[in-house]
């Protein structure tokens, strides 16, 4: 049997070759190390197969992959991680399982203790010795030892019994701690205070045990002095019963008379009430034996009548108020005044007839007017011009302010010029003025050259006209005040404002016509012709 790399066959001892007996290599298995081995021939062919990486290998500080015949697969090398370390052992790698790095610092967060000590360990059973100290904080009682405020363990000794607290029984009082341990050598009969009364027991002067309770009468509304009781009821009151007024305590009794002797008893204990004071007596029996006197005023209370003066202001109504009651504060107004109060503090409760006064002060801004009035041109009437609005103090003098109007004269005798400043505002002064009057004259430079019209005397601002008519041979020329030309026209219209004289003026025709008729007398009568 021969064999190449890829074939085998047989041959002859003398070295022929039979071709027919050549087949390749088969069989056998490779590995990656080793190429298989012909299972004819036993020859290795082929090749070797490719590395399998899949047994995991780690040291100290990494793991990686393998292939089983040893060889190392670099790039599936990587540092341990995963796992959480304690302070007694490595973590462990989430992928390889390997312990690496370090354990932990101990954590000493568990509080431990004994009778007299206490510390801290880790949770590994580990102590600090460091934190060990004694047991401090907390109070010991008579019962139970002081809890350390660190640890809460009891430790040292309990206190000695402190017998403060007083206890008793119907008979005796004694001392006791306030864990309940007694102190018989405390014990002892009670001490009895003075009787009972009706608002005070008899009790133990040591222990305040109750040896009676309070025995007596006691009055609900009215009001005890010594043995003088006194109240007040309202005026509807026509009725008082003393059942419902006393409270009996006790082995007590009441008897109500209305003599001091006792002699006139009240069975039903009831009284009918006068206005003002009802005077009786009550009698207070303990087990049948007087043990008080008791002088009883009971006031019904009158009404009383309170008036207002308004003192100018508006009526107020009276109010029929009960003693000791308060007036209600009523309202009033007054024009032009301002309400500074009452003269009685409501405050106060009433007990007798009241006259209550309002007091006022004036405003200093109360409205008032004046109107000034000039004179009519037509007629003798006026005319308002204007007003004006002030203000003042109510009820004070106001007086008007005398103005000056050009060509107008204040005429006091129709003028209402002061007066009361009325605290409605309706106080009105009038100021009158009549109108200057002016005499308005005519003259003529030539008295033939014509007429003039006109003239006269007239009120200030009268619309006047002078009229000029002119003679036949002469030419207007115009008025003239003075030298100075005021008007062209015949007709001159203006107002008057001044007393002045207007002069008329014409121009005298140098070429008026005019004719010479000659008449001889008739032959046959005394005419001519």
């Amino acid at each position: 049997l021969k064999h190449n790399e890829t074939h085998h066959w047989y041959e002859c001892i003398c070295g022929e070759k039979d071709s027919s007996t050549e087949e390749p290599h088969a069989g056998g298995t490779a590995t990656c190390t080793e190429k298989a081995l012909c299972s004819t021939c036993n020859e290795a062919y082929g090749t070797t197969l490719a590395h399998t990486y899949n047994i995991l290998k780690h040291n100290e500080t990494h793991h990686w992959y393998e292939c089983i015949c040893g060889e190392k697969d670099s790039s599936t090398e990587e540092p341990h991680a995963g796992g959480t370390a304690t302070c007694t052992e490595k973590a462990i790698c989430s992928t390889c399982n390997e312990a690496y790095g370090t354990t932990l610092a101990h954590t000493y967060n568990i509080l431990k203790h004994n009778e007299t000590h206490h510390w801290y360990e880790c949770t590994c059973g580990e102590k600090d010795s460091s934190t060990e100290e004694p047991h401090a904080g907390g109070t010991a009682t008579c019962t139970e030892k002081a809890h350390c405020s660190t640890c809460n363990e009891a430790y040292g000794t309990t206190l000695d019994h402190e017998f403060t607290e007083i206890k008793y029984n119907i008979n005796y009082h004694w001392y006791e701690c306030t864990c309940g341990e007694k102190d018989t050598t405390t014990e002892e009969l009670h001490i009895p205070s003075a009787p009972a009364t009706a608002t005070t027991p008899q009790i133990c002067t040591t222990c305040n045990f109750v040896i009676q309770n309070e025995t007596g009468i006691l009055f609900k509304t009215l009001t005890v002095d010594g043995t003088n009781v006194y109240g007040k009821v309202s005026n509807v009151t026509e009725m008082f019963s003393f059942i419902n007024e006393i409270e009996v305590k006790g082995n007590a009794k009441f008897v109500v008379s209305l003599d001091i002797y006792g002699i006139q008893t009240v069975v039903s204990k009831t009284i009918p009430l006068e206005i003002g004071d009802n005077k009786v007596y009550v009698t207070e029996t303990v087990d049948g034996e007087p043990t008080n006197l008791y002088t009883v005023i009971v006031r019904r209370r009158p009404t009383y009548e309170v008036t207002f003066n308004a003192n100018g202001g508006t009526a107020v109504e009276k109010q029929i108020i009960e003693e000791d009651y308060l007036a209600t504060e009523p309202t009033t107004t007054r024009t032009g005044y301002t309400f500074t109060g009452w003269d009685y503090d409501f405050a106060e409760p009433i007990i007798e007839n009241e006259e209550i006064t309002a007091s006022w002060s004036a405003n200093e801004d109360t409205e008032y007017k004046v109107e000034y009035y000039l004179q009519n041109i037509e007629d003798d009437n006026y005319t308002l011009d204007h007003t004006d609005t002030l203000r003042g103090t109510t009820d004070t003098l106001a007086t008007a302010d005398i103005k000056e109007f050009d060509h107008f004269t204040f005429i006091e005798g129709e003028s209402i010029i002061s007066g009361n400043i009325d605290g409605d505002g309706s106080r009105v002064l009038v100021v009158k003025y009549t109108r200057d009057k002016y005499t308005i004259s005519t003259a003529r430079n030539n008295e033939k050259a014509g007429s003039v019209t006109g003239a006269c005397t007239y009120k200030f601002d009268k619309e006047i006209t002078l009229t000029a008519i002119t003679n036949a041979g002469y030419t207007f020329l115009g008025w003239y005040e003075g030298e100075d030309l005021v008007c062209e026209s015949e007709e001159f219209t203006f107002n008057a404002e001044k007393g002045v004289t207007y002069t008329a003026t014409w121009f005298t025709h140098t070429d008026t016509e005019y004719k010479v008729e000659y008449y001889l007398q008739n032959l046959e009568d005394d005419n001519y012709t």
